[in-house]
């Protein structure tokens, strides 16, 4: 078997460099763990009446384990903590144990977990602690590296250097920022703005003297050195810089790999192996390192390095665990549309209150001054520009309720596709497609999702009218009509949309080839008439990079036909998402038959 040399560079630096949050507690201080200490705490925490003391302790405890690695003594520490800081109504308490929640699901690549706890947290630190937030966006840059989402990783790096309470935390408070960002400029090959961070954050660790902080300090210099291909000096950065652990090892396998070095490569990505702890990204690229040097020399170890490989890949992409993450991200978005929609409908509430009170307020002093004849004239003029005020003003109200009505079927439409899991739920998605058209005053019809594919075959998904439930597919091959050419066309012209004419005089042929030739010819003899009845029938076709979005038989007025694209685009966006799902998933499949194959 052929490999290539290290994984992807943006990758590998975002999965080793963000872990050096492993040694630090939530506020970046070092917080080793002492036996002594431990005892005492487990003790008092058992014991203790329940306040905000022995949530302190909770954490303490949580923070200890989490500094060795035993995250289920931390995590059952961290979830008592936060049980009992709800319990008493203690904020502060909730925010550190759901920080030290997600923080240790986010290094163990149990990202669901982690995302959740965070969700969870994010309203608690708004209202009560908003300097949370830079702790929390740290977190959510953890998760995103550790799946090697770079650029995701880069956007929450940043949301916590800017935010606005950034400058105002203790220097040592700044520093896992700093790191981070140093850390991110570096994956992308920016290194002036790495060093420049470099700097900052040694001068940091040589002032304050933590060990931990000098140590990965020096880390980020040797990622540099080692970027500009200066061997020597990252290998020297690396060495004064030294703690052993998993990670260390890691870099200095990957290191003498790059220089061709391979005894040297498989002594320390072996290490690597023994000292992991759940960590399945270190396992996995250590032991592709230890597959690729063995293949030359031992096979059966390299297949059984292989198989290491596979199962931590497996493990660390397991698709179940996109697809709770997804759920999450869905539900988030969700609460946050609701949120929004709450609020305008508020301010539009507010709004026609107020108009109501301006346009009585000039009724009444119209009526008022009425009797006064010099002044009526006047009077009217200054009513009628009231009036017509608060039909403008109704009329903007409107187009935005318009707009939200729009939006609410837009997300129902995009929550359905996202949630698709095969092929044939297009035929759901179709029913929601009608479904909200039909709620937003589309007159009486069908709505058809077309699949156009590289031979200029199609294949449509129907619901509309009134008729219930379709067949799953219905299946249209390529045939001779100046009507489906003319469909087809407009598709590989790249036209966002196109108004098509069935006339009586080329209705007939149509027909034939569609009932006959066509999966069409399975839709029930009654909706097969009613079709056939219509003596002229237009087709509204919104396009995107798959297909179109149908709708016949009535022409469209020009605001529906832009309602139809904006669903044909909601459609694009969800069906990519699905398609690169389904491609994550064979790709897994592939690679555990290419690990048995290799066995």
């Amino acid at each position: 078997m052929t490999f290539q040399s290290t994984s992807l560079l943006s990758r590998i630096l975002s999965i080793i460099t963000l872990l050096f949050l492993l040694s630090l507690t939530l506020s970046g201080q070092p917080l080793p763990y002492i036996k002594s200490q431990v005892d005492s705490f487990e003790k008092f925490v058992h014991h203790a009446k329940d306040d905000t003391v022995k949530v302190k302790a909770l954490s303490t405890l949580a923070s200890m384990y989490i500094s060795i690695s035993e995250g289920n003594k931390a995590m059952y520490y961290a979830r008592w903590g936060d049980s009992l800081s709800k319990a008493i109504n203690y904020p502060k308490g909730r925010i550190e144990h759901l920080g030290q929640i997600a923080y240790w699901n986010a290094i163990i690549q149990n990202w669901p977990i982690s995302v959740q706890a965070i969700n969870e947290a994010i309203p608690i630190c708004e209202k009560y602690d908003p300097a949370s937030m830079i702790k929390m966006a740290n977190f959510m840059a953890i998760n995103c590296g550790t799946q090697g989402d770079v650029v995701s990783m880069g956007k929450w790096i940043k949301k916590a250097f800017n935010h606005p309470l950034f400058n105002q935390l203790p220097e040592v408070s700044q520093w896992p920022t700093l790191m981070q960002m140093g850390l991110y400029y570096t994956s992308q090959n920016q290194l002036d703005s790495a060093e420049y961070y470099a700097d900052k954050i040694f001068a940091l660790s040589e002032k304050y003297e933590y060990f931990d902080l000098k140590a990965n300090s020096y880390e980020i210099i040797g990622n540099i050195a080692r970027l500009k291909k200066d061997y020597v000096k990252a290998l020297q950065f690396y060495n004064q810089g030294y703690v052993p652990g998993e990670k260390n090892n890691y870099r200095l396998a990957l290191l003498y790999d790059e220089i061709n070095k391979p005894d040297s490569c498989i002594q320390y990505a072996t290490r690597v192996l023994t000292l992991a702890k759940g960590n399945n990204l270190l396992i996995m690229e250590s032991a592709k390192l230890l597959a690729k040097h063995y293949a030359k020399r031992n096979l059966v170890l390299s297949n059984k390095y292989l198989q290491v490989y596979a199962d931590a890949k497996d493990s660390v992409f397991n698709t179940n665990k996109f697809k709770q993450l997804e759920y999450l991200q869905l539900q988030s978005q969700k609460n946050e549309f609701d949120l929004k929609a709450e609020a305008t409908a508020r301010q539009n509430k507010y709004k026609q209150a107020l108009l109501f009170g301006l346009a009585t307020l000039f009724l009444l002093t119209g009526l008022f001054i009425y009797r006064n004849n010099r002044t009526k004239q006047k009077i009217n003029a200054q009513l009628s520009k009231a009036y017509d005020q608060v039909n403008s003003s109704n009329y903007e109200l409107g187009l935005k309720n318009r707009d939200l009505e729009i939006e609410t079927s837009l997300e129902k439409v995009r929550s359905r596709s996202l949630a698709m899991h095969a092929s044939d739920e297009i035929q759901e998605v179709a029913y929601v497609l009608y479904g909200e058209l039909k709620k937003l005053n589309f007159q009486f019809g069908a709505c058809s999702v077309y699949l156009i594919d590289a031979d200029d075959n199609i294949e449509s998904w129907v619901a509309g009218f009134e008729a219930g439930e379709y067949p799953q597919r219905l299946f249209i091959p390529k045939f001779d009509h100046p009507l489906y050419y003319d469909q087809i066309k407009a598709f590989h012209d790249g036209k966002k949309f196109a108004t098509l004419y069935l006339t009586p005089d080329i209705k007939q042929a149509y027909d034939d080839q569609m009932f006959y030739h066509t999966d069409y010819k399975n839709l029930k003899p009654e909706l097969q008439a009613l079709m056939r009845s219509m003596p002229s029938v237009v087709f509204s076709m919104a396009y995107n990079k798959y297909g179109a979005l149908h709708w016949g038989p009535g022409e469209l007025t020009d605001n529906e036909a832009n309602i139809l694209q904006r669903f044909s685009s909601v459609f694009e966006q969800s069906y990519t998402r699905y398609l690169d799902i389904k491609k994550a998933e064979e790709q897994t499949r592939e690679a555990k038959i290419e690990a048995a194959l290799e066995r």
